[in-house]
């Protein structure tokens, strides 16, 4: 039963494919976070990934994943940046942070208008420091039909706890647990 489960997942999802390429400037990923004192943003424009959907009737068979690699992060100070990747993300043990998408919550229009925005709630697990949990997301999606492009806005909340990760200190001040992560990505069909 269970391998036959594993095969009925990985099937594909009849749709088209669109690509979140690594590079371009196009990609960006912002993680808010604060101190009794001050906030900072940790940020990357490295994030790869795919989207399965047929933009003329989208429906329910929505599929995607999305990964960035950690070691990409900077918050703009060096030695915060090594504190972050080598103390607190351990970036050695897990390099990449990366979502799949289970399930649309509020869904997609019978078609994705041209240039048009459309909000959409999904739903996915979010695997961070070997540690993964199922989350939600609202997301507002722009159909280029002419660039043959998917352009993606979101955003999320999550705790550090919950994934393991202990809050770091820099001298008196402490991180919040709670970290603000703000998305823009950019599909094109392949």
């Amino acid at each position: 039963m269970g391998l036959l489960a594993l095969l009925l997942c990985s099937l594909p999802v009849w749709g088209e494919t669109f690509l979140i390429q690594a590079e371009g400037g196009r990609n960006s990923i912002q993680v808010h976070s604060r101190t009794q004192l001050d906030s900072f943003v940790s940020h990357t424009q490295t994030l790869s990934g795919r989207i399965e959907l047929d933009p003329a009737s989208p429906g329910p068979d929505l599929a995607g994943h999305a990964e960035v690699a950690l070691e990409s992060l900077d918050t703009g100070i060096p030695r915060r940046n090594r504190h972050m990747k080598e103390k607190v993300l351990e970036t050695d043990r897990y390099p990449s942070v990366s979502f799949t998408l289970t399930g649309v919550r509020k869904p997609l229009p019978a078609s994705l208008p041209d240039g048009r925005p459309v909000e959409v709630t999904v739903s996915g697990r979010l695997r961070l420091h070997g540690v993964e949990k199922q989350i939600e997301a609202p997301l507002q999606v722009i159909y280029h039909q002419a660039r043959h492009e998917l352009a993606i806005t979101g955003r999320f909340s999550l705790l550090l706890s919950t994934y393991g990760i202990k809050a770091p200190r820099f001298l008196l001040l402490k991180v919040a647990d709670e970290q603000q992560v703000s998305f823009s990505l950019s599909a094109v069909h392949r």
